[in-house]
């Protein structure tokens, strides 16, 4: 089905009419599935289009504010909701009796429909686990990953902030300064989970927040994918059904996230590569459509007055094959002319 889906995605209205039969070899269920992700899809804004929103349920309508989730976390005020879950800013009782100044988290509520999928709660449990190993500066601190009654939730650092996401929408291009100052830590998070067998696998600006100070945070590494050292055998992998759980946004993943092959570095390091030309240009590299149709496009990104050597680091980053990129986002920021160690 999802590969009917991708061949026509970018297709006219006459030209799904014309092929869908055909790719579907008859097959009227299938054809009616398809046609309801491709309705789903087209109805979509550019910036936000994705094939598997067309079947992520909405979060939770109902508002959650007061209730406390096993006597312990107050629900006091809806921060944000997604495809998959709601965010509630609480506060956590067992702070509040051991006199924590901080008594506040952040608490993520999931899909109800989501909560559901036995394999998918188990593989995401699995990931928070590792997630909370992710001790960094500039990665949000995931708590715990818990259940009470049908809800499932996790807990974790409450930020106050502004998203990358919103900032672009206040100003499109930021200054060379600021957007390497993003770039850099933004880097440097991905590096240390990188080291940790972590790849984020959603990296986008609504998953980079901006604090007042100016430290950068990458949240949502609990829906990361676990990838494989291939000298490491003894490695569990944990692969994610983007379609079942929405987890990719095609704007910035790879040709190989959309594809659904293994996680791998590299898919970050292409995310980041879409970010750093967003930041520096103004521009997405390849106006927010999805890369793979980027590549049977053979678009290419203008360099749009990016220096020498700030354009042959980003170039090399969004290339569609892994192999061709950097090894590494260490070596990214190296290109950049930007350390491996942290600005701050």
């Amino acid at each position: 089905m999802w590969q009917v889906f991708f061949d026509l995605a970018e297709a006219t209205d006459q030209e799904i009419s014309q092929r869908l039969p055909d790719l579907c070899n008859g097959d009227l269920n299938l054809q009616h599935q398809v046609h309801k992700l491709l309705a789903a899809n087209h109805t979509a804004s550019p910036l936000d289009r994705s094939p598997f929103e067309a079947i992520s349920l909405p979060a939770a309508e109902t508002d959650l504010t007061g209730i406390v989730l096993n006597d312990r976390f107050e629900l006091v005020e809806h921060i944000a909701s997604g495809g998959m879950s709601v965010i509630y800013r609480a506060i956590d009782k067992r702070r509040v009796e051991a006199r924590d100044r901080q008594p506040f988290v952040a608490v993520k509520i999931l899909n109800s429909k989501f909560s559901e999928q036995t394999e998918a709660m188990t593989m995401l449990q699995r990931e928070t686990r590792k997630s909370q190993a992710l001790s960094h500066v500039n990665i949000v601190r995931v708590y715990d990953f818990d259940r009470d009654d049908e809800l499932c939730y996790m807990t974790m650092e409450l930020l106050n902030g502004q998203s990358l996401a919103d900032r672009l929408d206040d100003e499109r291009r930021l200054s060379e300064s600021e957007a390497l100052h993003i770039i850099h830590q933004v880097g440097l998070a991905l590096a240390f989970a990188h080291r940790n067998k972590i790849v984020h696998a959603d990296l986008k600006p609504g998953n980079i927040l901006i604090e007042a100070g100016g430290m950068v945070k990458v949240i949502d590494f609990g829906i990361a994918r676990a990838y494989r050292n291939e000298t490491d055998t003894g490695m569990i992998t944990t692969v994610f059904d983007p379609a079942t759980i929405g987890a990719m946004t095609p704007g910035y993943a790879s040709p190989e996230m959309i594809e659904g092959d293994d996680a791998d570095p590299r898919d970050d390091l292409f995310a980041l590569g879409c970010i750093a030309y967003e930041l520096m240009t103004g521009k997405h590299p390849f106006d927010y459509i999805w890369s793979t149709a980027a590549r049977a496009k053979k678009q290419k990104p203008a360099r749009l007055g990016l220096k020498w050597r700030h354009w042959r680091a980003i170039r090399k980053a969004l290339k569609f094959k892994r192999n061709q990129r950097q090894e590494s986002v260490g070596h990214f920021l190296n290109a950049l002319g930007l350390s491996e160690r942290p600005d701050h």
